[in-house]
C-alpha cells in the first residue's frame, strides 16, 4: 500500500497539474532530476481524498490505507488523506521498500514536517533516511555521516557525498545507529550547527536505562554515547558545523568544503570536554567545580585507564587545576555513586530470564507445529 502511494505521489510531482507547487519548490531548492528519481520524491496534492480515491481504484480499502498511515478517520465517519499539499519524501528500509513518508509543508503551514504514524511496518526510531541508497558508499568510505533532515541528505548525494544518511529530525536512537553500524563502525554526527543542539539530539540514546543515582549530576548524552560505543564497538565522532549553517545550505553553497569539515570531526569525548569547558572563566571556581561534577561520572564510564587518565589530564589543563585534585574528586565521586546504589547492586545478583532470540522463537514454533518441518 505504501509503495502504491509512493507511485501516486511521484506521478503528481512529475506530471499532474496538482503538483505544480511541488515542482516550483524543488526547482527553488535546486534539487536535480537525478535526485528526484533516486529518492523517489513526490507531492501530495491539496485535497481531502485524492490519495484515498486512487487507492480505492486499485482495490485498496480505506481501513487498510488507514492502518498504513495514509488516511485519517473523520469524526462523523469515513476517511481523508493524511498528507495534503506537501512535498513527499518516501522513507524506505535498508532493502529499499517504502514503509512510510515524511511530508514537508508549503509556505508557513504547520507542522512544517509531518511524518507517517507508527504502523506495523514503520518505526521512525529504528529507520535512517537514505540508508538504502547510501549503503555501498558507506562501505567504500568505511564511514557514515549522519545529518538531520531529508534535504540535508539529498544535497550531500547530489554533490557526490553519498555516505550520508538522515536521522529525520528525531533524537538519535540506539536502533538507528545500530543499523548504520552494520556498514561501518566509524559514525560521524553532523546534526546541528549549535553545540548544545548536538548534545540535545543525542539524548534519545536508549543506553541511559542504567543511569547513575539521582544525587549525581551526569551528562545524559555523554553517558549514552560512551556506553553505546562500548556496547556496539563503534567509534562516534562529532562534526561542529559553522555557526548558523545546516548541511543542506553548507553543501550547496560550498560543496568542496564538506570533505574537510567531516575530516575535522572529533571523538565524542574531546567534543564533550570542549563544549563543557569552553566558556569557563579562569577565576570562576564554582563553574570549575560544576564542570568536574558533570564530567566525573562520564569519565568513570571509560574502561581504558590510559584513555581515562588522558582525559583527566585534559580536563585539569582546560580548567587550570592540579591534575591530582581532579583525579581525587572523580574517584571520590565514584565511591559516592557506589555507596548510593546498594539496592541496585543487590538486584543485579538476582537471576535474570534469558532474552529470547529470533532463533529461539523459530525453534519453539517448529517444536509445537511439527508439520512445518515436513517436505
Amino acid at each position: 500500500t505504501t509503495g502504491m502511494a509512493a507511485t501516486f505521489f511521484s506521478h503528481v510531482l512529475r506530471q499532474a497539474k496538482g503538483g505544480a507547487a511541488g515542482r516550483e519548490l524543488i526547482e527553488a531548492r535546486g534539487v536535480s532530476p537525478e535526485m528526484i528519481e533516486r529518492f523517489g520524491l513526490g507531492f501530495a496534492p491539496d485535497g481531502w481524498e485524492h490519495l484515498a480515491n486512487f487507492l480505492s481504484s486499485r482495490g485498496v480499502g480505506a481501513d487498510l490505507a488507514h492502518e498504513a498511515g495514509l488516511l485519517q478517520t473523520r469524526e462523523g465517519g469515513g476517511h481523508y488523506d493524511r498528507f495534503r499539499n506537501r512535498l513527499m519524501f518516501p522513507i524506505r528500509d535498508r532493502d529499499g521498500n517504502v514503509v512510510g513518508f515524511g511530508g514537508r509543508a508549503l509556505g508557513d503551514a504547520m507542522p512544517k514536517y509531518l511524518n507517517s504514524p507508527q504502523t506495523p511496518v514503520f518505526d521512525k526510531s529504528s529507520l535512517v533516511y537514505g540508508l538504502d541508497v547510501a549503503r555501498d558508499a558507506i562501505r567504500r568510505a568505511d564511514e557514515v555521516v549522519i545529518v538531520e533532515g531529508y534535504m540535508d541528505v539529498i544535497a550531500a548525494h547530489q554533490f557526490g557525498h553519498e555516505n550520508v544518511v538522515g536521522a529525520m529530525g528525531t533524537a538519535l536512537t540506539e536502533a538507528q545507529v545500530g543499523s548504520v553500524k552494520r556498514a561501518s563502525k566509524r559514525i560521524v554526527l553532523a546534526l546541528d550547527a549549535d553545540a548544545a543542539g548536538q548534545m540535545a539530539t543525542l539524548r534519545g540514546l536508549e543506553t541511559m536505562r542504567e543511569s547513575l543515582d539521582q544525587d549525581v549530576v551526569p551528562v545524559p548524552d555523554a553517558f549514552g554515547v560512551v556506553r553505546f560505543e562500548r556496547k556496539l564497538n563503534a567509534e562516534i565522532a562529532i562534526v561542529e558545523l559553522p555557526e548558523g549553517k545546516d548541511p543542506d545550505e553548507l553543501i550547496r553553497r560550498s560543496p568542496e568544503r564538506w570533505p574537510e569539515i567531516v575530516r575535522r570531526a572529533r571523538p565524542f569525548l574531546d567534543f564533550t570536554l570542549d563544549v563543557l569547558t569552553r566558556d569557563v572563566a579562569r577565576d570562576d571556581a564554582r563553574a570549575k567545580a560544576e564542570v568536574v561534577k558533570r564530567v566525573g561520572p562520564l569519565l568513570q564510564q571509560v574502561p581504558d585507564r590510559i584513555v581515562q587518565g588522558h582525559y583527566m589530564n585534559v580536563l585539569a589543563r582546560r580548567l587550570d587545576l592540579d591534575e591530582r585534585l581532579v583525579v581525587s574528586e572523580i574517584r571520590r565521586g565514584r565511591m559516592r555513586t557506589a555507596a548510593h546504589q546498594p539496592e541496585r547492586a543487590s538486584q543485579s545478583t538476582q537471576p535474570k530470564s534469558r532474552s529470547r532470540s529470533t532463533e529461539d522463537h523459530l525453534l519453539t514454533l517448529l517444536l509445537r507445529h511439527r508439520e512445518l518441518t515436513r517436505g
